[in-house]
């Protein structure tokens, strides 16, 4: 018997294969999609990969991160192969702080005239009820557990296929460039992508 996930993806379009996303993007063309995107957690991971693919292709890159060591790191790999003009910035944000959201936003704004895109890549730790009336001085001090804490061994035992940090990066910029993905949800699994709502909204009752 067919289980629902295989009937959403039944009636889903295939989108992307992380093999077969490519890029050419001119710093200088005003009409160029992503010309000048804004990253923020650009430092580390899915972030870090897809910074270094956009700036691999000659796009202005502006990306932030709450932890400086390892987005300078970035910046240095990367900077000595940036073409002539193109710009690569990080910028110091945290993004559970509005101001610091809004200067981030300002300073790529003020440098190239224009946002063509910005991709939210920094992940804020789940911190469970605040309202919870047996919350102690003690226990609202502990570190937040990962969003998906626990659930990558299981899932490695089990088998099912697994993402690279490049691997959703050439997803994201797929999207980016992409004119028929806008306002779509998609599913990513061993580096493909699925447009899943259409599969959801065929099988809704009528």
């Amino acid at each position: 018997m067919q289980s629902e996930a295989e009937a959403i993806f039944e009636h889903s379009d295939f989108c992307y294969t992380a093999s077969n996303v490519t890029l050419s993007i001119s710093p200088t063309s005003r009409t160029t999609r992503i010309s000048s995107p804004l990253l923020s957690g650009g430092a580390l991971g899915i972030g870090a990969a897809l910074v270094s693919l956009l700036h691999s292709a000659g796009a202005h890159v502006f990306f932030s991160h709450v932890l400086t060591e390892p987005a300078e790191a970035l910046l240095h790999d990367l900077t000595p192969s940036s073409s002539t003009g193109q710009k690569l910035h990080f910028i110091h944000t945290d993004v559970a702080d509005y101001a610091s959201n809004l200067h981030l936003f300002r300073t790529a704004y003020e440098v190239c005239g224009r946002i063509d895109h910005a991709v939210s890549a920094a992940g804020i730790g789940e911190k469970g009820n605040i309202f919870d009336p047996e919350l102690t001085l003690e226990t609202v001090q502990e570190v937040p557990t990962r969003l998906v804490s626990g659930v990558g061994s299981a899932w490695a035992a089990a088998g099912l296929p697994v993402n690279t940090p490049l691997d959703v990066a050439k997803i994201i910029a797929g999207v980016l460039v992409s004119s028929t993905t806008n306002g779509t949800a998609l599913y990513v699994e061993g580096g493909r992508a699925w447009e899943i709502e259409a599969g959801i909204n065929a099988l809704a009752p009528a």
